[in-house]
């Protein structure tokens, strides 16, 4: 059969479908490459064609019209030859080693033109095949050439397909050396091009920024790059530093990378970046079993370096939760990441025969506890319910980490900052509270804040973050042109609404306590910047005088939605520890507006106002429900005086006649609560306030009040 399809191989048309043929029939003829390495006596042989065979697939190889095709032969040859031992006298493993020189010069040429270049197919083939005959050589002489900066971008795609396909076949780590070399490379495209691409034309289109190299403006490079790492992720950390501070560098970079590549606007690329991502932390949570058996360390020493290195990772995962906008898309996938990383985490910790204990008190787990939890709060404002849920089982799986490595009988000496408020954060976590809807969640999520009575650093900063936040959202909602583009600014709302209640909610537990509240020789609180002390940073007042005084001033928004919003919160979200600095903040803005005579603003500002103080007011006072000695600096009497005072000197209308209603409503329920209310000088405050409500009455279309008889 060689014979018939070597007399029929006339034309280079009918040898690119028959040389393949013949290099497998010459396969089934070991003899003939042991003649080929017979100077003299292939010729009087009757293999002589055969041999001069596999003579002309080697010269062919030199020839640009043949090259493709011989190449394919000397590939399929050196495949079949890397199965053999390397010790073996095998003829064709012979017979390969010979040539493995010529296809790599060939094949991988220092100079070659990209147009001129043989099938990518072929050079992955070769690479491969190479790889086995001689991994040594390739690593030194091979990959540099491929990989170099000057050298096509074929020849980095079939090193990175060639390393894929030799990966996902090797089991003994036999190529680890193969993997070390190209690791630098692996990670300087993969940061190189997703920058590119993140700051470029989308979807891989062939326009590329000028400057910019071909193969970082290559959407094939990055995919077989992806691939590579999908099959060999931790490919990523080859060579990584040992310096903590480089280590931590380095981590932050490769993150951003693996980020960039997540929130790309290819589909294929950001689902194999997911993939690989997955599969990567999951090898960073499980990879102290690895060291232990290749480490000379003590087990207590490999749990501490296993706390502070997925301590590291956890720092700076929640770091990069808190850059993104709580609108981006691409939230979601680095949420996703950061619980399935906890997750394989907490399974790890399950396993484990002897439980990690050592090292979970070391202070990078503490610092990391704390990032969590400020990333965790944080997100939990946020509108989108797959946000809150994905939030919510992260804060379960940091629970159960806590009821593994924590003593639940002295949670205040927890080094975990979410168990210090561990019955609020498990209730929020639990898996039998379905997430009806967002505003549903919200409302549960004020109710369970507002009950959080243990401050941690992680609270107090989160607190200071969403205020930032909060601010910027102000500015924006409180514009005479919001409104005008209906998704956005309903989202912008939501998220405003969102904020507003969380600080008002969580607040009671960021105010500094009182010398009998605090726990004795308790370091937990010791220099923690609490939000009604003024901080360093030279603002005359304090964080939450700041946030009294904006919400006192959005009551009067041109907003009605933004008016609602907050005198809700006001009325029946805020946590009562944050009464006193309310009604102080209250007190000051009653006597700018009706007791100033240089007060500026108009009359309707100042009626809206007093409407939205008496409402507020009465809120406040109907959910007082005992005697609380943190009001007893509070004048409710006074507060009802000013009011009533600068509502009987305006002319009757609709407005003024609706704020007065409501002022007798007030009224009625002070009076009703004035034995756990500090009314001072009782007698003369009723008085003025009966003279003043008796002459509405007596006025010409009065309005009738029955109830202020009762």
């Amino acid at each position: 059969m060689f014979d018939i399809a070597a007399n029929m191989a006339d034309s280079a048309k009918k040898r690119a479908l028959l040389w393949p043929l013949q290099t497998s029939l010459v396969l089934l003829l070991p003899e003939v490459f042991v003649l080929a390495s017979m100077l003299g006596e292939a010729n009087r042989s009757i293999n002589a064609k055969r041999v001069l065979f596999l003579e002309t697939l080697r010269k062919s190889l030199r020839l640009p019209r043949s090259s493709d095709i011989a190449a394919t032969c000397l590939v399929t040859i050196c495949r079949a030859a890397s199965h053999f031992a390397m010790d073996s006298d095998s003829a064709v493993l012979s017979f390969a080693l010979d040539v493995q020189n010529e296809m790599r010069e060939e094949i991988f040429k220092r100079h070659h033109q990209e147009e001129t270049m043989i099938d990518r197919d072929v050079m992955i083939k070769a690479f491969v095949s190479l790889c086995h005959l001689s991994k040594d050589q390739v690593v030194e002489n091979l990959v540099p050439r491929c990989l170099d900066k000057s050298s096509p971008i074929s020849f980095k795609i079939s090193v990175f397909a060639g390393t894929a396909i030799i990966a996902a076949q090797d089991k003994t780590e036999e190529f680890a050396e193969l993997y070390r070399a190209i690791a630098p490379d692996i990670r300087e495209y993969l940061h190189a091009i997703g920058a590119a691409r993140k700051n470029g034309p989308p979807n891989g289109v062939s326009k590329k920024p000028e400057g910019q190299s071909t193969e970082i403006a290559s959407v094939e490079l990055l995919y077989q790059i992806l691939e590579l790492l999908k099959i060999r992720p931790y490919l990523l950390y080859e060579g990584a530093p040992k310096n903590s501070d480089e280590s931590g560098a380095f981590f932050e970079k490769t993150l951003s990378s693996i980020l960039n590549c997540i929130t790309d606007d290819d589909t294929f690329v950001r689902t194999l970046s997911a993939e690989f991502a997955r599969r990567l932390i999951s090898r960073d949570a499980n990879s102290i079993d690895d060291r232990a058996r290749q480490s000379s360390k003590t087990q207590t020493e490999l749990q501490i370096e296993s706390w502070k290195g997925a301590s590291a990772i956890l720092v700076t995962f929640s770091r990069k939760l808190l850059d993104f906008d709580l609108s981006d898309p691409a939230l979601k996938v680095m949420l996703g990441l950061v619980r399935d990383y906890m997750e394989t985490r907490l399974q790890f910790l399950r396993n484990m025969k002897i439980l990690v204990e050592a090292g979970a008190d070391v202070a990078e787990r503490q610092i990391a506890g704390i990032s969590l939890e400020v990333s965790f709060l944080v997100l939990l404002c946020s509108s989108d319910l797959d946000i809150c849920s994905l939030t919510t089982s992260a804060i379960g799986i940091l629970c159960e980490e806590g009821r593994l490595t924590e003593n639940l009988e002295d949670l205040e000496r927890s080094g975990l900052s979410v168990m210090k408020n561990y019955a609020v954060y498990s209730e929020l976590s639990s898996q039998t509270f379905r997430l009806t809807g967002p505003v549903a969640f919200q409302k549960r999520l004020r109710k369970l804040l507002g009950r959080m009575s243990k401050p941690t650093a992680g609270i107090l900063t989160a607190w200071e973050a969403v205020f930032t936040k909060w601010k910027a959202l102000c500015k924006v909602v409180v514009q005479p042109s919001f409104g005008k583009s209906p998704l956005l600014d309903e989202r912008s709302l939501v998220e405003w609404r969102n904020y507003s209640g969380f600080l008002a909610a969580l607040g009671g537990c960021c105010i500094a306590m009182l010398p009998h509240e605090m726990p004795i020789e308790d370091p937990s609180v010791a220099g923690l910047r609490w939000i009604d002390r003024l901080a360093s940073d030279g603002e005359s007042m304090s964080l939450l005088e700041r946030f009294m005084r904006q919400c006192l001033q959005l009551l009067v928004s041109s907003s009605v939605n933004v008016r609602e919003n907050i005198r809700e919160v006001l009325g029946s979200e805020m946590n009562p520890r944050l009464y006193v600095q309310f009604f102080r903040s209250l007190e000051l803005e009653l006597n700018s507006l009706y007791e100033n005579p240089s007060n500026v603003q108009s009359s309707e500002t100042r009626l809206l106002f007093a409407e939205q103080a008496t409402s507020l007011l009465r809120a406040i006072v109907e959910r007082i429900e005992d005697s609380q000695e943190s009001l007893l600096a509070v004048d409710f009497g006074n507060f009802t005086l000013i009011l009533a005072r600068y509502l009987h000197t305006l002319k009757d209308d609709a407005v003024t006649l609706r704020a007065k209603i409501k002022m007798c409503q007030l009224v009625e329920i002070v009076s009703r609560k004035k034995e756990i209310l500090n009314l001072r000088q009782d007698v003369r405050v009723r008085n003025s306030l009966l003279a003043i409500i008796s002459e509405w009455m007596s006025k010409p279309g009065k309005v009738c009040l029955p109830f202020l008889y009762s």
